[in-house]
């Protein structure tokens, strides 16, 4: 793990502090440092080996898959099954049966822990012929063969493999990739300074464990000593209580949370003075959300991040108090240690200003898929890595991100990424959501529509607030109300669901004349 060594002098210095704080449980420092030596000696007393495997995880000697959602051991566990030489694959229970199949025939791992032995990867494991324990087994280990294991817990471990994770997505088959220790190592120690975490701040992050939004904050929290919050299912009334009654001073979350906790609280709209911090990520933040943060926490700082599971931290943003160099309309400047370039579409050549494909030069990239490549997604040349995401660079090194390779929608000849349109759209009062999409068209090729929900009612004047910022042919011909939206586990809206439903007369139309 990357943070063992902080882990333990935390432990150390202070064992009586929460550490872990899930719908007011809480684990201590002392608690979470002693499970994870327990499960790492548990972990070595294994069968060593396993039968089948793949080759860019020739290096890990035992694999364990996690299949806990937000469970209170989750911290302990991942800490001890991630430390060299092994390696933690992190399942998430609102996975489909098919995909978890898919996922253990390939990864094979030597162990899965669940919450309960009747869920699909407990059941699928089992009739694999694959070690599977339920975490009760785990409540209660005693730490004492640590020493006769000799396991380096407190000490560096290492630069390679520790986490297999997976790209988010409810009806297809999620890819794998794996991560490195110095990946995590590096962006851990930058962003301790950028984020102002040397305090240890206590943070809340309600987002699922599976998910790298709230796995790497949990990873932050306990590298720099502080007590990380969260909650076994999303709920705007339970985050609201925890944020007024646990002293939060940060907050992670996607703006869809953001959202979500305002409406909650629309009758009594919520003050959390002791917010220092509110980083967002996983979507662009918008002119209502912000907003709404600023009325929610006076108090704190405001920022959000661009990246990828592919490539970590790209960008960042300072977007209270504001930087004048980094408008809303961008994703900020590069993230430390981070290189930025954009290269011409198709071709690799600098794209002199104009949009381009946004290549990075990083250490923080992942060490790459274990399957599920298709050369597109996520590739390394020699301009550097990038996951097809188009952009444009500010001469002062803001970015503007449009959308990706492959999304764009040709309309009437012009060429449009709908991604641009709806960061317009949602910036526009009564606009909470937008999304974008190209429905095939006789006469144009494509005609583009957008589905949106807020306080939208006559959609002339809409056009006309979109069109100070867009030539006509970026704007929708077609616009429909929606008044809910389909969602992925990890909190974005699920595009290819609201495009099916937009096909099944779904949404109400808006009157783009009135």
């Amino acid at each position: 793990m990357p943070f063992h060594p902080q882990l333990h002098r935390h432990a150390a210095a202070n064992p009586g502090k929460p550490a872990f704080v899930v719908d007011g449980q809480v684990r201590t420092y002392g608690e979470l440092a002693r499970g994870a030596k327990a499960f790492a000696a548990y972990i070595a007393a294994l069968p060593a080996g396993r039968e089948e495997g793949l080759p860019a995880l020739d290096r890990v000697e035992k694999i364990v898959a996690l299949d806990l959602g937000n469970h209170l051991l989750f911290p302990e566990l991942f800490a001890g099954a991630s430390g060299s030489p092994n390696a933690c694959a992190v399942l998430d229970p609102k996975m489909l049966p098919a995909q978890v199949e898919s996922i253990l025939k390939r990864l094979r791992p030597d162990l899965t822990v669940t919450e309960s032995m009747d869920s699909p990867a407990a059941r699928i494991a089992a009739a694999m012929g694959l070690a599977v324990a339920p975490v009760t087994a785990f409540e209660r280990l005693a730490p004492d063969s640590l020493l006769a294991a000799g396991l380096p817990m407190d000490e560096e471990d290492g630069d390679g493999t520790f986490l297999v994770n997976f790209t988010s997505g409810t009806t297809s088959q999620p890819k794998a990739y794996s991560r490195s220790r110095a990946t995590w190592r590096a962006s851990l120690a930058r962003g301790e300074s950028l984020f102002g975490l040397r305090h240890g701040p206590a943070t809340l992050c309600p987002g699922a464990l599976a998910h790298g939004l709230a796995l790497y904050a949990l990873s932050e929290a306990l590298y720099s000593g502080g007590t990380f919050h969260t909650v076994r299912q999303w709920d705007a009334g339970g985050v609201a209580d925890a944020l007024r009654a646990s002293g939060i001073e940060r907050l992670v979350a996607v703006p869809t949370m953001i959202s979500g906790l305002a409406e909650r609280c629309v009758a009594s709209p919520p003050v959390f003075p002791s917010v220092r911090d509110v980083l967002t990520a996983g979507a662009k933040l918008n002119a209502r959300h912000v907003a709404l943060m600023r009325g929610m926490f006076p108090q704190a700082r405001l920022m959000e991040y661009y990246g990828a599971s592919e490539l970590g931290f790209i960008s960042v943003s300072t977007v209270h108090p504001p930087d004048p160099g980094t408008p809303l309309r961008t994703v900020g400047r590069a993230f430390p240690g981070v290189g930025l370039g954009i290269r011409a579409s198709g071709e690799g050549s600098p794209a002199s200003g104009a949009a381009g494909t946004i290549y990075v030069n990083s250490d923080l990239v992942c060490d790459g898929y274990l399957w599920g490549d298709d050369g597109k997604s996520f590739r390394v040349d020699a301009n550097g890595a990038t996951v097809g995401d188009i952009g444009e660079l500010e001469p002062n090194g803001a970015l503007t991100v449009m959308g990706r390779e492959g999304g764009m929608v040709i309309t009437g000849g012009f060429n449009v990424y709908p991604s641009e349109v709806e960061g317009v759209l949602k910036n526009i009062p009564g606009v909470d959501e937008a999304v974008v999409l190209g429905v095939e068209d006789d006469h144009l090729g494509a005609r583009l529509v957008a589905v949106l929900s807020g306080d939208v009612e006559g959609g002339k004047a809409l056009l006309a607030e979109a069109g100070k910022a867009l030539p006509r042919y970026k704007l929708p011909r077609d616009a429909y109300r929606a008044r809910s939206w389909p969602m992925t586990t990890s909190g974005k809206i699920a595009r290819g669901q609201v495009a099916q439903l937009l096909r099944d007369g779904h949404y109400d139309a808006i009157d783009l004349l009135a």
